[in-house]
């Protein structure tokens, strides 16, 4: 009988392995999908818009006539910005075509960008063999752990190293905020709280990982996160 428990047990997480990746990368086909239709439609006929509107400019004679118009294609800029930082969000193409470390570092910039927080990438380089969906997760995870710290942790300063440990990618993630006893909606390694982190969680789980959030010594949080690069039930190329 025990024998034939943990054979059931081991084919239930097996089956559990794989329906999560399917469900990951069912979300991963949507997302791309959006991100398709806003780059190649809404991007598209907004950046014709504003053409066709800049063309009408021309024609009008008089320069304190054309203010509405100019007006209207700021709103237009405004809107192609805000649709290709959407595009990028949903599915950064620089994810897929130049890896975990450049989408790292893209996401950087952009943090400090749009709310002024200084954040540093620091990558192992044997991390490079990390399949496109061992990428992914963690990328999903990094950016959850980034809005939890820019919404509650009041930090100015954000850390993302990674570094590979045998057959394992660990991922740390160190802000300079409150910490854990200030912070709301934020998991400890003992207690879960906020939706994005407990889904990013049980992901990991799921996958053999861990995440892990503990105040640091100096002040702040560190989140660490466990990977393993490659599954021995369910490998990670059956879902490329």
């Amino acid at each position: 009988v025990a024998v034939f428990d943990v054979t059931d047990r081991k084919l239930s997480e097996m089956q559990l392995r794989s329906l999560t990746f399917e469900l990951s990368r069912t979300e991963e086909r949507e997302r791309r999908r959006l991100a398709t239709y806003l780059h190649d439609t809404i991007g598209q006929n907004l950046a014709f818009l504003k053409l066709k509107l800049h063309g009408f400019t021309k024609k009008i004679p008089r320069e304190e006539d054309t203010k509405p118009i100019a007006e209207i294609r700021d709103i237009i800029e405004t809107l192609i910005q805000d649709s290709q930082t959407l595009t990028f969000e949903l599915s950064p193409p620089i994810l897929s075509e130049l890896g975990l470390e450049a989408a790292l570092e893209w996401f950087a910039e952009k943090l400090h960008e749009r709310h002024e927080i200084r954040c540093c990438v620091q990558f192992d380089k044997q991390a490079k063999v990390l399949s496109y969906d061992v990428q992914r997760m963690l990328f999903n995870a990094i950016r959850e752990l980034a809005a939890n710290i820019i919404k509650h942790a009041g930090a100015t300063e954000i850390m993302i190293s990674t570094q590979r440990v045998n057959d394992t990618i660990v991922v740390y993630v160190d802000d300079n905020g409150k910490g854990l006893d200030h912070v709301q909606n934020i998991p400890s390694s003992n207690k879960q709280g906020g939706f994005g982190l407990v889904n990013i969680r049980q992901w990991i789980t799921t996958l053999g990982g861990s995440l892990s959030l503990i105040n640091r010594e100096n002040g702040g949080t560190r989140a660490t996160i466990v990977l393993p690069i490659n599954s021995p039930e369910v490998p990670y190329e059956q879902f490329r």
